[in-house]
């Protein structure tokens, strides 16, 4: 889709480095593949199946061993370190079939030691997040609400605005449109303002990423609201 269709190609050159969006086009058949952004710029691509990192802005794909590679031993974890440019290493570990790369020894050997005893430093919204996303879409997404800037003017000169910090989203394709769906918790008291609601979301979505204008509408089941918008990708 990425290679077909140019909106998306150009959403997502402008927020994924363009040497992993190469790695996902020489490696199409990959059941699952997961970019997990950090502080800044860094983005880890991590995959079950084939190791691949990008850190800071600049990437780098596992390609075999190195001339020189110090290796060393943590919590029953063989971590190997190789000699990148500017005097720096890139350190990496497999444990349990997942790959773990960084060019800082330390936030690698904590990550390892998360993994060792089950504990994670996600926090607690996102984490719980993760339950509700739909594992047959896909692109999944869980994204920090502060940037949309979500909010609704009622009456009385006030607004009511989204409280979560995260909110989470499945990604689809339907007849030519790319989709987007999630949901948000209903409160009887404030039915009047989903609606309004979907309009911020998707003014603010056409603003963030000029390739798409989505259009969002909602659909309550039980104590679930749930926002479905599509944006045309014909013609780009």
């Amino acid at each position: 889709m990425l290679q077909e269709k140019k909106a998306l190609d150009d959403l997502f050159r402008n927020e994924i480095p363009a040497s992993l969006l190469a790695f996902l086009q020489q490696n199409a058949e990959l059941p699952s593949v997961f970019f997990i952004p950090s502080t800044g710029k860094c983005i880890v691509c991590q995959s079950q199946f084939f190791p691949a990192i990008c850190l800071g802005e600049k990437s780098f794909i596992f390609s075999g061993p190195w001339i020189y590679s110090p290796e060393a031993k943590k919590y029953g974890i063989d971590f190997y370190y190789y000699p990148d440019v500017e005097n720096r290493f890139l350190g990496y570990y497999e444990h349990e079939g997942v790959w773990v790369v960084s060019y800082s020894r330390k936030l690698l050997e904590e990550v390892a030691l998360q993994q060792v005893t089950g504990e994670t430093s996600l926090p607690n919204e996102p984490y719980m997040l993760r339950k509700t996303i739909d594992p047959n879409s896909p692109l999944n997404i869980l994204f920090k609400v502060d940037p949309l800037d979500l909010y609704v003017n009622l009456n009385d000169s006030t607004e009511w605005r989204i409280q979560d910090k995260w909110l989470a989203a499945d990604l689809f394709f339907n007849e030519g449109n790319i989709c987007s769906h999630g949901g948000y918790p209903y409160y009887a008291a404030l039915d009047t303002m989903y609606g309004a609601m979907a309009d911020t979301l998707s003014q603010r979505l056409r603003i963030l990423f000029p390739p798409l204008q989505p259009v969002f509408e909602i659909n309550k089941e039980e104590d679930r609201v749930y926002y479905t918008g599509c944006s045309p990708l014909s013609g780009h």
